[in-house]
């Protein structure tokens, strides 16, 4: 006897993807610091005490764009990658961000609340030879287009 409350459906659509890989002739380090002299970093507490903080959306965006000064982006997590590859297996420098703007994926995830699977945005950055940074990142529009908005 199956529980009604237990009933799942699921669906499977393909989407099509498109990659953006960047090769930058600088090495990894300089890459990764310019990254992060670009964006602003937040703490998950920060985040939360942002939300709190702010009575209504517009209290909170302007929070966000002061947190932001001239950037454009927060970090919200980060991992080194290539500090396990390099451990086990061979040497590699790689690290992928989480990142966004918390106040533009509020204003998407009021309309698609699917959209929660695809922000913030990832970005993964590699050195497999030194001197040879490669930046990749799934392009943000090629994935939100399958939510039909035209804030996407």
């Amino acid at each position: 006897m199956q529980n009604a409350a237990f009933t799942v459906s699921v669906h499977q659509q393909e989407r099509t993807v498109t990659q953006v890989v960047i090769e930058s002739k600088r090495p990894y380090d300089e890459v990764i610091q310019a990254f992060e002299a670009n964006t602003h970093q937040v703490t998950t507490d920060q985040f939360v005490q942002l939300v709190e903080n702010a009575k209504t959306f517009a209290e909170y965006s302007h929070s966000i764009d002061m947190v932001l000064g001239e950037k454009r982006f927060l970090r919200i997590w980060d991992l080194d990658l290539g500090f396990g590859v390099s451990r086990y297996f061979r040497p590699l420098k790689g690290k992928e961000y989480l990142f966004g703007n918390p106040a533009l994926a509020f204003q998407m995830l009021a309309r698609q609340a699917g959209v929660g699977f695809y922000v913030p945005f990832r970005v993964y950055f590699s050195e497999d030879t030194p001197g040879s940074t490669h930046i990749t990142y799934d392009q943000p529009s090629s994935f939100l287009r399958q939510f039909n908005s035209e804030i996407f």
